[in-house]
């Protein structure tokens, strides 16, 4: 799954679409869906292997 946004400064986070915040929010349903969708008795395992999102200081990534 690749999420995109809209970059731009972080003094001014209002005009940009942040993906880290997106990603977060994908990222705690993501871990619902075994406690939720599951009995307690079963098991499942569910994993996130990898999350790229820039290394710029002061700037919100696309």
């Amino acid at each position: 799954m690749i999420l995109y946004g809209k970059g731009g400064h972080g003094g001014i986070p209002q005009k940009t679409i942040d993906p880290i915040v997106a990603t977060s929010a994908v990222i705690q349903g993501i871990q619902t869906i075994v406690s939720r969708n599951l009995s307690p008795i079963d098991s499942a395992v569910v994993s996130i292997g990898t999350i790229e999102g820039g290394t710029a200081n002061n700037v919100i990534c696309e």
